[in-house]
């Protein structure tokens, strides 16, 4: 089955473009393996989430958001093993 797939360029700095390679190389994956699925991922992610990873929070909703994941995260485990 084929998929309409585009491609999309990135600019990164050499030092990112540098870590990005040593990530490749650990996990045996091309960069448009790691990159679809890193894009994937964050589209998929609700506002909250990408205006965080976008940097765009201010520091209180990064503090309330830092401890409701925490507590999400504490509260996973409580339940044990699924």
């Amino acid at each position: 089955m084929l998929t309409n797939r585009v491609t999309v360029r990135v600019q990164l700095e050499s030092s990112c473009k540098k870590m990005l390679d040593e990530l490749c190389d650990r996990r045996g994956m091309t960069q448009i393996a790691v990159m679809t699925r890193l894009v994937n991922w964050f589209v998929e992610q609700n506002e909250l989430i990408q205006a965080a990873v976008l940097g765009q929070l201010s520091a209180q909703a990064q503090q309330e958001l830092a401890r409701r994941l925490l507590q999400q995260m504490v509260g996973g485990r409580s339940r044990g093993p699924r």
